[in-house]
């Protein structure tokens, strides 16, 4: 595995700057409406509306993750008592004492609501076939929209990079069928859509543009006790270390032994803590988060203030403590890899495309350590499926060589 060393496993061998910090001051709007994208290297905030979308599909080649806005107040339930083909008969009798409510992972980008069930060919929603690489929709769901309303809808297949959907009324009344398509948004983790309004909305900055994303989401507090909150999520590529506790966050810039995790929740939400005393929220003590951007910076991150959904304002100070001093770029990167299901327990598969018989695959985990490695010998689609059922829960990263190229994946580990 010497080549993935010296292609993969790059050397940050960074220099310190003897520079101020930079206080960035943000906005998520009365209530938390808006989402804001940010970008640590130049700055840059773009901020979104969130109460314009119900859906959210995954634009990777091989992507299947479908996420619903659960943190201003989407709610999916499957219906647990037939498929899809009874689409016309379905109703919700039973709704709220028995059927399950369905949520986003806030730790992988690639688990939405609608992959919540899913294992081995099955995605959540519909089946995959190796054979054709479509995805067959199976099931039928039930949707609370933002403004209390319900929809039952379906996912029919994803056939050529298109998601193919139905949805109507409870009563099957004003049923729509359309077309959310991939590649109009390459440049995008996901393209959006808006049930009452019937359309596609573009509202995501492109992923090269931004670093953390703060708004609200679902977490899990407890098994199976699910909270809204307000927080920040990073991009793919990201990577953060939370050290806790210091004595003086002002001045510890030390990273060097903290461990760096790319989970989408390794910032989260509880920097804040809300003080029912002052009735304000107050800033975590001896808590500061080191950063490691999509260009191999690394940044301290230390937030001071948090004003709550009144105003929706926050703000942190930013540090640059390192840059990258000998990287090896794979910006011609053509490898498309895609892991599922995504958080695993028994078996993961493994999805990339390849243009030589020399891939290699290889399991790694957070430490570097390789815990399996393989020789692919198919020159066009992989789709492999490894037995992960020894490792400890816990997040790993899936690594594709190929000739010059390397691609990554993380994925979780959860028994």
């Amino acid at each position: 595995m010497n080549t993935m060393r010296n292609s993969f496993l790059v050397l940050l061998t960074g220099f310190l700057f003897s520079v101020e910090a930079q206080t960035v001051e943000l906005s998520l709007s009365a209530g938390y409406n808006d989402q804001v994208f940010y970008g640590l290297t130049d700055g840059a905030a773009f901020s979104a509306d969130n109460m314009n979308w119900d859906l959210a599909f995954d634009v990777s080649p091989f992507g299947t993750a479908i996420r619903i806005n659960d943190g201003k107040g989407n709610r999916l339930y499957q219906y647990p008592l037939g498929s899809i083909a009874d689409w016309d008969i379905v109703d919700t009798a039973g709704l709220s004492a028995s059927w399950f409510t369905f949520y986003n992972s806030d730790t992988s980008w690639y688990s939405g609501a609608f992959n919540a069930t899913a294992e081995g060919f099955d995605v959540g929603w519909g089946l995959y076939d190796p054979l054709t690489h479509n995805i067959t929709g199976d099931s039928i769901y039930f949707i609370q929209l933002l403004d209390g309303s319900w929809k039952k809808i379906c996912i029919l297949n994803l056939i050529d990079g298109n998601y193919n959907i139905r949805f109507a009324n409870i009563d099957g009344s004003e049923e729509v069928e359309t077309s959310i398509g991939k590649a109009d948004y390459e440049d995008k983790i996901f393209v959006y859509y808006n049930l009452s309004e019937q359309q596609i909305v573009d509202r995501e900055p492109a992923k090269s543009s931004w670093d953390i994303t703060f708004g609200s989401y679902i977490t899990e507090l407890a098994p199976s006790v699910y909270y809204n909150v307000t927080g920040a999520l990073i991009n793919d590529g990201v990577e953060v270390a939370r050290a806790f506790p210091v004595d003086d966050p002002l001045t510890f810039e030390d990273y060097s032994g903290e461990v760096f995790t790319q989970a989408a929740n390794a910032i989260g939400y509880d920097w804040k803590v809300f003080d029912m005393a002052s009735f304000t929220f107050l800033i975590t003590d001896s808590t500061v988060y080191f950063v490691k951007d999509q260009a191999g910076n690394i940044w301290k991150i230390l937030f001071t203030s948090f004003e709550g959904s009144s105003t929706g304002n926050f703000s942190f100070e930013k540090l640059l403590l390192s840059q990258p001093t000998a990287i090896e770029s794979n910006a011609t990167n053509s490898i498309e890899l895609t892991i599922y299901p995504n958080p695993a327990s028994d078996y993961i598969n493994i999805l990339f495309s390849a243009k030589s018989t020399g891939s290699i695959v290889s399991i790694v985990d957070l430490n570097g350590r390789i815990l399996y490695s393989e020789h692919g010998n198919n020159a066009s689609f992989n789709n492999w499926q490894v037995d992960i059922s020894d490792l400890p829960a816990g997040f790993y990263t899936v690594v594709v060589e190929q000739d010059s190229q390397v691609n990554q994946a993380l994925f979780s580990v959860s028994h």
